[in-house]
Formats: structure tokens, sequence, C-alpha cells
């Protein structure tokens, strides 16, 4: 992948981050009334299409992550953090919920985010 198409990614991924906050204060429906299985199909394959090296991001980054989450564990987040050029921060986020701290607290995340994009 060349430079300009993880351009138009990031630019397209900072579209979707910021529509999410935005939506994010709202009572919105619940993901599980709106999941369909295509959806994780594609994003998988999108995924797969990118198939960067974290060396190879040098944008800014920061990680968030939950001590609590089997999938994605802290570990992992942590040695990625070793891995990208750019490092801004690593959050943790301490949730009963683990891996689905994104969906299930989506004040504390957009804080997050809202701290990263707003990080100028």
């Amino acid at each position: 992948m060349n430079s300009s198409s993880a351009l138009k990614i990031a630019r397209s991924m900072m579209r979707v981050v910021r529509a999410w906050i935005a939506t994010s204060s709202r009572a919105a429906k619940p993901i599980s009334t709106q999941w369909r299985p295509s959806v994780g199909f594609r994003s998988a394959e999108s995924i797969d299409r990118c198939a960067l090296q974290p060396e190879d991001i040098a944008a800014p980054v920061t990680l968030a992550a939950c001590p609590t989450d089997q999938i994605a564990p802290l570990e992992a987040v942590e040695e990625l953090g070793r891995r990208v050029q750019n490092l801004t921060a690593l959050r943790t986020l301490p949730s009963l919920y683990g891996h689905d701290s994104f969906l299930k607290e989506p004040e504390r995340v957009g804080a997050i985010l809202r701290e990263f994009l707003n990080d100028d």
C-alpha cells in the first residue's frame, strides 16, 4: 500500500470516528439491533486489504486498551505501541466489559478519541 492509499484510509477512518463521537452522547439504538453478519465480514475483508505493519505507520497514534479484554489483551496493545513510530498515548480503560468496552462505555471511549483528535 502506498502513502496515498494509506492517507485516504486514514481520512475515511477519521470521518467515521468523528461521526461516532457525534452520536455517542445521544441515545442511539443498541448495536445488537443494528448488527448484520455481513458487516463483520466486510470489516475483516477491509483489514486484510490494508495489511499494514505497525512500523510503517508514521501518523500520530493513540491506543486504548481495556485490561480485562481477552480478545486484544493489554500486553498485545502495549507491544503494538512499542512498534508504531509516533505513539502519542496509550490509554487504559478499566471496564467490566472487556473487549466490548468500546460499545458499552461510549462516553469514556469518546473522551479518549476527542483528546486525540483535538491534540493539534
